[in-house]
């Protein structure tokens, strides 16, 4: 019986120590968690803020771009008419007209060659954009496991508290059937055991005051 109270007694402790390193370590977790979780919403909203201005930068671009290059178009087309009415009149003339349209044409070429890289890099952003929220949702998913792994740690304390219950109740059981047997002794050598139960048992308040009121009843 001695022995059993004693492993009852290191049980209870080494549970109520593994409940408290659970709580701790469930706290820390936690706390960890929504620091990583205002990470990766801070991210998000600066990535979301970058990429919308970069679009919109391009497409300024792009729509500047286009209507330069339809003023160029037009004004190119009006000189080639003018060129050709022209020509009739005076070869030279023509000749330096000539000059001026290779030069509009090479630079309606090299506003067609800025457009097209404009576009690419349009296209590489595009890309970037794709792989920056796939990674955030790969983060989002993390952290969604992480939450799946505390809910367990918390049914998991619940349950070491419910463990830990059940044997506070097997030790008030097993503690009341020893008192009633050294009361049942105490009876049978004492003449007024009785009276000098009630006394000493009144004042019973505490597991420590229980011990040594079973002492006092053996000796």
């Amino acid at each position: 019986e001695e022995r059993a109270k004693k492993e009852v007694l290191k049980d209870l402790s080494d549970l109520k120590t593994h409940e408290k390193s659970r709580e701790d370590e469930t706290a820390t977790i936690i706390k960890q968690l929504k620091l990583e979780r205002d990470v990766h919403q801070r991210e998000l909203k600066d990535l979301t803020s970058s990429l919308q201005s970069v679009k919109m930068k391009h497409e300024q671009n792009i729509q500047e771009l286009m209507k330069h290059f339809k003023k160029e178009k037009s004004e190119a087309e009006n000189h080639i008419r003018t060129l050709k009415a022209e020509s009739l009149e005076d070869k030279n003339t023509a000749k330096v007209h000539l000059w001026q349209l290779e030069k509009l044409k090479s630079q309606c070429d090299r506003l067609t060659q800025e457009l097209a890289q404009n576009e690419e890099e349009n296209k590489k952003l595009k890309l970037k954009y794709q792989c920056l929220k796939e990674q955030l949702e790969e983060k989002e998913k993390h952290i969604s496991n992480e939450e799946e792994n505390l809910r367990r740690m918390e049914e998991a304390r619940l349950q070491l508290k419910d463990q830990l219950l059940c044997l506070e109740t097997e030790q008030e059981s097993i503690f009341g059937m020893i008192g009633k047997e050294i009361d049942t002794a105490c009876k049978t050598f004492w003449r007024d055991s009785v009276e000098k139960l009630k006394v000493i048992t009144s004042s019973y308040c505490t597991l420590e005051s229980w011990f040594a009121i079973c002492f006092l009843k053996i000796n």
